[in-house]
């Protein structure tokens, strides 16, 4: 705030003093005035927001938690101590959960599009029978990602809600 009331009050300087020249018969132009103006000395400090929160600074000391939280010792004798056996040696298993899908595909084909619009360019193809997943509906397209993990747009009418488990369901509109 203070840098253009800085300006301001050069600038009005500036008029003043042409002013005074005009009065006393000698002449300034438009020119000079702005060239005085352009190379008066401007501050240049950092500037800082008024909404600025200079908050307190803490020392770490201060700030130490196991200070300010009481701790009590725990004394242990030797006969409170039960031996700790390792568990047992197992084979590593792993498991990667097939993917559950919730949709069908049941047009002859349907183009996915990179938005919810017919103008968006289409990505790729779906076949009858693909089964997608559906993430997300604007105005009857639904966006969708297939087994491979590809993502766009499909309008709605073209797939059937279910499961591999159950095919059939409802048409979403």
């Amino acid at each position: 705030m203070a840098l253009p009331v800085r300006s301001l009050a050069i600038f009005a300087g500036v008029v003043v003093a042409a002013g005074l020249f005009a009065a006393s018969g000698l002449s300034l132009t438009a020119g000079m005035v702005t060239e005085v103006a352009a190379n008066a000395p401007i501050a240049a400090g950092p500037l800082k927001p008024s909404y600025v929160v200079r908050l307190p600074t803490a020392k770490a000391e201060t700030l130490n938690v196991a200070k300010s939280v009481p701790v009590k010792p725990i004394i242990v004798t030797s006969a409170a101590v039960a031996p700790v056996t390792p568990p047992p040696a197992t084979a590593e298993l792993t498991v990667t959960a097939k993917p559950t899908f919730s949709h069908q595909v049941v047009a002859s084909g349907a183009n996915v599009r990179s938005g919810p619009k017919k103008s968006f360019p289409q990505v790729f193809t779906l076949r009858q029978g693909t089964w997608v997943n559906v993430s997300d509906n604007v105005r009857g397209w639904v966006k969708v990602t297939d087994e491979t993990g590809r993502e766009g747009w499909v309008y709605g009418s073209l797939l059937q809600a279910g499961s591999p488990a159950n095919s059939g369901a409802t048409i979403i509109q």
